[in-house]
């Protein structure tokens, strides 16, 4: 998995390549990136998911530990260019229905 950061016009957009797999440690990293910002910076957050491969149970739970945290801090997380096979892992577990502003 690699991932870039980018911060611009008032938002900060990850964009994720490759595999977001739960024990790669590129994904606790960038997850851990993106808690810092919602602690930190007080502007919105994308994490674009076009050229995301694969994604895993572990990562979905870490997916929705920052989405708990941002819903906690009245922040918005959004995932955009969701890829379909992602987005039918996101709908078969409820996902959406859990935080339907998220995509």
């Amino acid at each position: 998995m690699e991932m870039d950061r980018d911060e611009d016009c008032g938002k900060i957009t990850y964009t994720i390549r490759g595999s977001l797999a739960g024990l790669n440690e590129e994904a606790v990293q960038m997850f851990g990136s993106v808690s810092q910002d919602l602690d930190g910076i007080d502007s919105p957050i994308e994490m674009d998911l076009k050229a995301v491969s694969y994604t895993d149970s572990l990562a979905i739970g870490l997916l929705t530990g920052v989405l708990l945290k941002a819903g906690g801090l009245h922040r918005k997380v959004k995932m955009i260019n969701v890829p379909d096979h992602v987005r039918n892992l996101f709908e078969t577990i409820h996902l959406k229905k859990a935080f339907p502003e998220a995509y």
